[in-house]
């Protein structure tokens, strides 16, 4: 069985016949678009084995997987100059 949150390739959602339904979990692949995750989630594009966050592993190179997107981080709010 995978480790929890291991990259797992699941199918090739870029195959011309592919006619697959199912939304993808997180660290799980191939994925095209946010459309193809579950909900929450993202797909994160990788040109070769680019760490995704909240995921372990490399997967296959050049894949694309979901995984929950980073924490947003606000810049610090500038207090008023007297």
């Amino acid at each position: 069985l995978p480790e929890h949150n291991q990259l797992v390739y699941v199918f090739d959602n870029s195959a011309s016949d592919s006619v697959n339904t199912t939304v993808l979990q997180a660290c799980q692949g191939d994925c095209d678009n946010d459309r193809d995750c579950g909900s929450g989630l993202v797909c994160g594009q990788r040109s070769g084995n680019e760490a995704l966050y909240g995921c372990v592993g490399s997967g296959i190179s050049g894949k694309d997987y979901c995984h929950v997107p980073p924490p947003t981080t606000e810049p610090p709010t500038r207090a008023p100059t007297p």
